[in-house]
């Protein structure tokens, strides 16, 4: 429940500051609030309307008391060091509940800066997270989806230890995810997966095949997201910008 104090002080944040741009209240229990660098929003429109693909990363990774942070960034393409570009804010949610509808706030924000950035030249780097991918196929049909390549391997780590898997057996399914997605065309995948992954528990196949096959064959496979901007041929597509992006700011919070 939301407190009266708490939808006032939201209120007041959207009098008193030009930052925030929106607040939203999803009954009582639900509360959103977008935050947006307006420099930074006018650095994509310049990139979109001359047609140069922007890479926007958005995670969800630290909350500041009752409220969750989602920030989403991008790496400045004028600067072409990977690794080292520059990694630029774009806009930030705080929401109580890390729900589609608050993601969409946040991203019907953007859309209505520039329409055109749903674009499939441009691309949404997520980990994967349902309620932004809800989310984002809401508002942002258009623009290419991929995934993190590293939670692919933490999220089967994760249920595999949920199902008892000893480490060892967790490891190898962890290194065969991670050359499947490698893979540099179908028929290359359809090989690794044919001598690999006849050795695995019947749980961990089942698994695979439920939750992260799909995606993968349909977004996140090297031969589909090898032209990405920003992409490695052995780490892949990883959300470390936004994840980096977040930390500091968590580091600059803590310290205040």
């Amino acid at each position: 429940m939301i407190s009266k104090d708490t939808c006032n002080r939201i209120r007041y944040l959207m009098i008193e500051t030009d930052f925030v741009v929106t607040e939203k209240f999803f009954g009582q229990k639900e509360a959103a609030v977008t935050c947006v660098s307006e420099f930074a929003i006018l650095e994509v429109i310049y990139f979109v309307k001359h047609g140069i693909p922007i890479v926007f990363y958005y995670d969800t990774k630290y909350n500041i008391g009752n409220y969750w942070v989602s920030t989403l960034t991008f790496r400045h393409p004028d600067f072409d060091h990977k690794g080292t570009t520059p990694i630029i804010p774009i806009a930030s949610l705080l929401h109580t509940k890390r729900s589609a509808d608050s993601h969409e706030e946040l991203f019907m924000v953007i859309m209505k800066k520039e329409p055109s950035i749903n674009s499939p030249r441009n691309a949404f780097v997520s980990d994967r997270e349902n309620s932004i991918e809800v989310a984002r196929n809401k508002i942002f049909p258009l623009i290419q989806p991929a995934h993190c390549w590293l939670h692919f391997r933490i999220n089967a780590k994760i249920a595999l230890q949920k199902m008892g898997a000893p480490k060892g057996d967790i490891k190898v399914v962890q290194d065969d995810i991670l050359q499947l997605l490698r893979s540099k065309n179908i028929d290359e995948y359809n090989q690794i997966r044919t001598e690999r992954l006849v050795k695995w528990s019947i749980p961990a196949l089942k698994y695979f095949q439920v939750n992260l096959e799909s995606d993968m064959l349909k977004y996140d496979c090297a031969f589909i997201v090898s032209q990405i901007p920003d992409f490695n041929p052995v780490s892949g597509i990883t959300n470390n910008t936004a994840e980096s992006f977040n930390a500091v700011m968590k580091r600059v919070i803590q310290q205040q």
